[in-house]
């Protein structure tokens, strides 16, 4: 074994750009497992309602039951007096005009709180290496001569990747969940859209999932294996047809991602409908991003809305998918005068029609953020302890003043003059004023007034300089002190 370390580790920032789905496969029907209030979609946990409905009575399920059925679940809890928002944990925001009659749910975890499995991501990443490994083999083909054409991604993954769990690349990449919460998803009205003729592109029927909302952030994990390459390559035990890395991740996603972009840009000349020019203008924009990303940055594509392509990484240009392979691989051989796949999911993203499930990954290397948090927490410790010192300061300056002024309220009025004149902060417009009552003091306090202010003339430069005035005070100073 080489004596670096064993795996490559680095914090991967997930942004979305566009809202990203991953069902849970569970369909939430209205009036049972949300309701509408306004602009609010509210998510109802069925097992505190059924615990509050049980709680009624045996008459009270009865009718229960038969408002559900009824569709009036909502109007029934209202005659009850009982607010549906006890059972209800979070809330989503919902701006159309119809109620959806039913939301396909992310995927949460144990708490509630939606998450994109890593499983995802790597799915997403997957398509990219497929990509890249077959474009870098002039010569790959895949023989489907007896191959059930269903099966057939199996034989493709299975040359590209390894024929069994122990050979598969995918065995070198490990990626981390990414949470996210509750207040970070939306729902999304999603329109199927599809070619209705070789030049119209419009909606067929709207889909309502619940998503992660874009310009939302989360952090993960993702790790390259570097013992089971290296074992590779002593030993030709696995036959990995790559070296996963951070750089060659990064091209096949750049690679994936511009051939997507050219890809739907053909696909939309010539054609004409309400979602084109938007359509037209997010591949436009993000083909600007890309180009604008650092070397640490790649946008991708991943989940519910890439479509067959996001699945498949593009592995076949539209001049090879000939009507025979269509019929062979069962890819709408129904339509063939059309180009495949001839629809797409999209949703309004700041109101421009958009596709879905667009993300932005920035990697960092492990070892740089930690060496960033110890640091962040050194700066932590360092104005901790700077604002104890201040604290300590301000309470030490508040136990003197109250001490002084304490130590006042005991004295006499001369006496307070003659220590008013030792504050530091005293005025010279003060001093002189209470210079100009000197001679009204006691014989004893007019001793010690005439100190203080020698030693305040003598800080301020005024005992042995200063005008023809100053100079018959110091005098009169002086001469009370006896000196000369």
């Amino acid at each position: 074994m080489n004596d670096h370390t064993i795996r490559t580790v680095y914090q991967c920032n997930l942004h979305i750009l566009t809202p990203v789905h991953v069902g849970s496969g569970e369909k939430l029907i209205e009036h049972f497992d949300f309701f509408r209030q306004g602009g609010k979609i509210h998510m109802i946990n069925s097992s505190k309602m059924f615990a509050t409905v049980e709680k009624l009575g045996a008459d009270k399920i009865m009718e229960f039951t038969q408002a559900v059925e009824d569709g009036d679940m909502v109007a029934w809890f209202q005659k009850q007096g009982i607010r549906q928002d006890r059972f209800a944990p979070y809330s989503l925001t919902f701006s159309g005009k119809k109620t959806p009659r039913e939301i396909h749910a992310h995927i949460r975890d144990a708490f509630g709180n939606p998450f994109i499995p890593g499983s995802s991501l790597k799915g997403a990443l997957r398509t990219a290496i497929i990509r890249k490994l077959a474009k870098a083999k002039d010569d790959f083909q895949v023989k489907i001569k007896g191959t059930n054409p269903k099966y057939m991604d199996q034989a493709i993954c299975g040359a590209l990747l390894g024929r069994d769990p122990k050979e598969n690349l995918l065995r070198t990449l490990s990626v981390g969940d990414y949470a996210f919460q509750p207040d970070q998803t939306s729902i999304q009205q999603v329109w199927v859209n599809r070619l209705t003729s070789k030049t119209n592109f419009a909606g067929k029927f709207p889909i309502h999932i619940e998503g992660i909302s874009n310009n939302t952030a989360s952090q993960g994990t993702i790790s390259f294996d570097e013992f089971l390459p290296d074992k590779d390559s002593e030993k030709k035990c696995f036959r990995f047809k790559a070296r996963l890395s951070l750089p060659w991740l990064l091209e096949a996603c750049r690679n994936l991602t511009r051939h997507t972009i050219e890809t739907e840009l053909r696909f939309l000349e010539g054609t004409a409908g309400k979602p084109v020019e938007g359509l037209s203008g997010f591949y436009t924009l993000l083909s600007d991003q890309v180009k604008n990303l650092s070397e640490n940055e790649v946008i991708i594509q991943m989940a519910w809305g890439s479509g067959w392509r996001g699945m498949t990484g593009q592995l076949l240009e539209s001049d090879n998918l000939t009507d025979d392979l269509r019929k062979k691989l069962r890819l709408a051989d129904k339509y063939l005068p059309f180009p495949f796949p001839k629809s797409r999911r999209l949703t309004l993203v700041n109101g421009t029609d958009s596709p879905m499930g667009w993300i932005k990954l920035s990697f960092l290397p492990m070892e740089e953020v930690k060496k960033a948090e110890k640091e962040r927490q050194r700066q932590q410790i360092s104005l901790q302890k700077e604002h104890q010192r201040r604290e300590a300061e301000e309470q030490f300056r508040q136990e003197a003043e109250a001490k002084r002024r304490s130590e006042l309220e005991a004295m006499t009025p001369e006496e307070r003059e003659i220590a008013e004149i030792g504050v530091p902060s005293v005025l010279e417009s003060r001093v002189v004023e209470i210079y100009n009552r000197i001679d009204e003091f006691s014989e004893e306090n007019k001793k010690k007034l005439a100190e203080v202010l020698k030693q305040y003339w003598e800080t301020h430069g005024k005992w042995k300089k200063g005008s023809d005035k100053q100079k018959r005070k110091v005098e009169k100073v002086k001469g009370i002190l006896e000196e000369r």
